[in-house]
């Protein structure tokens, strides 16, 4: 359903549930958005493959992970899923109710290709699915990777380059580029602020605040790309929307 009210303001006319793959917004879309992040001083959220690790429960999903070099524990932890299972709940609360854009990095299906928005939302809030595509707060923009270990943006054109780049040289010239790509993207919108959050949050805080890194994983990757086009100060790490890093792992 599509709500219309009597003012000049694209906002009024967003349909109940707005979610659609960047590069399938329309014009009106597009308006939609940059009013949004107007309306929150350039302020949006990013999220980087949230819901990656929802089958942590299964001894055969830690041990793929493990063979990917995924940070996930060897046992089955008691504690570590219910950290996830909040960190989810958190993140599933976040979309529905903060009024900003929203852009959700998802990865790619290898065997569907780039698939539908409404397909790439499910691992995102699969629990919630229903609800959240109804009465998403915002507007939630859907932007598939290159796949579940690499958060690089897949563009048509440019993201099977990538994928079958003959050197590493020619990949990473290509991450780049894909990255360029979405930032300038963020920038024709208004961005000037990120709050970021997702998996492969593997940090932890220092007394005085600052991050330092444990591993590079995609959560790093997204940070180390964002930070270099918007600036540090510019992109915030949301410590208790991003997983396996929690409010209780700061030190």
């Amino acid at each position: 359903m599509v709500v219309v009210e009597k003012t000049k303001s694209p906002v009024s006319a967003v349909t109940i549930g707005s979610v659609s793959l960047l590069e399938e917004l329309n014009p009106k879309q597009e308006a939609i958005i940059k009013e949004l992040v107007s309306q929150n001083n350039g302020e949006i959220d990013i999220f980087v493959h949230p819901g990656a690790n929802r089958n942590l429960a299964d001894p055969e999903y830690r041990k793929e992970a493990r063979m990917l070099e995924f940070n996930v524990p060897s046992a089955y932890d008691d504690t570590t899923l219910e950290v996830y299972d909040q960190y989810q709940h958190r993140v599933n609360e976040y979309l529905l109710k903060e009024k900003r854009v929203k852009v959700v990095l998802i990865a790619r299906d290898n065997r569907l290709k780039v698939i539908s928005a409404e397909e790439a939302m499910k691992p995102v809030i699969e629990q919630t699915l229903e609800f959240a595509t109804q009465n998403p707060s915002g507007f939630v923009v859907v932007v598939p990777t290159l796949d579940k270990i690499d958060p690089t943006p897949f563009f048509k054109g440019l993201g099977e380059n990538i994928l079958e780049g003959s050197s590493y040289e020619e990949r990473e010239s290509g991450s780049k580029r894909s990255w360029d790509k979405l930032s300038y993207r963020l920038k024709s919108w208004g961005v000037k602020k990120i709050n970021l959050g997702g998996e492969g949050a593997n940090y932890q805080r220092t007394s005085d605040g600052r991050v330092q890194w444990k591993s590079e994983e995609c959560l790093y990757y997204a940070w180390q790309n964002l930070t270099r086009f918007f600036g540090h100060e510019n992109v915030k790490l949301m410590d208790e929307l991003s997983f396996p890093v929690s409010i209780e792992n700061k030190k």
